[in-house]
């Protein structure tokens, strides 16, 4: 399939958008997109799209670029953009490439935050790096030196360490985020999963449009 990873990266946006659509009231959705030029086809890929069927929850949207150098700059500068311009004393920072979180999930994070019963929340993933990391404003000049050993998402270890020694933090399930075509293989089986319970009316929320984007693949590469 042509330009394939594209197109699942934004099926993936889009699936984990809608995933928080269904928490409206709750949180307010923040589209941090990199680099700064990138602004026109991050609008063609993902805005447009979702505003043909969802533009009163495109309307609540705040797309901003992820200013800074390095990864530790950018990261950091989303957190100041939600405390200093929002007015938010609490923030999400999901990645795109668990598309089968679960609105519950996140809800659970939110709402140990809000309490202030810890400073931070945390949901690892299975190859060591994270997929949600949370956190309370007066917390957030240690964003920097937690994750000063890293450029990515990934190698969590150190920086784990870090935020446990510098926060009181709680970690959530794990859950697998895509990375390689075995993660995409695995978050399929877990998609069919949630395909049969949601035909079944369980109250689950099922990413139909990555589902459905890797679903037109060759079957036979599932197999390989």
């Amino acid at each position: 399939m042509p330009d394939f990873p594209s197109q699942l990266q934004t099926a993936m946006l889009i699936d984990t958008l809608k995933a928080l659509r269904i928490l409206q009231g709750e949180v307010i959705p923040i589209i941090a997109y990199h680099p700064e030029q990138a602004k026109s086809t991050f609008e063609k890929l993902i805005i447009e799209p979702l505003t043909q069927d969802n533009q009163e929850l495109v309307s609540t949207f705040h797309c901003i670029s992820q200013r800074g150098f390095t990864f530790v700059d950018r990261f950091k500068n989303t957190f100041k953009y939600v405390f200093q311009n929002l007015d938010l004393h609490s923030a999400l920072i999901i990645g795109s490439d668990t598309p089968h979180i679960q609105p519950s999930l996140i809800q659970t994070a939110i709402e140990i935050l809000r309490s202030d019963s810890q400073n931070s929340v945390l949901g690892p993933s299975q190859n060591g790096g994270f997929y949600l990391l949370g956190h309370n404003e007066p917390y957030i000049d240690e964003i920097g030196s937690i994750f000063q050993k890293t450029d990515t998402f990934g190698e969590l270890g150190s920086a784990m360490d870090l935020l446990l020694s510098k926060s009181d933090v709680h970690i959530l399930p794990e859950v697998t985020d895509i990375d390689n075509f075995e993660d995409l293989k695995s978050v399929r089986y877990i998609m069919k999963l949630l395909s049969s319970n949601y035909r079944r009316g369980k109250n689950v929320f099922f990413p139909e449009h990555t589902f459905n984007l890797i679903n037109k693949l060759d079957i036979n590469i599932w197999n390989s």
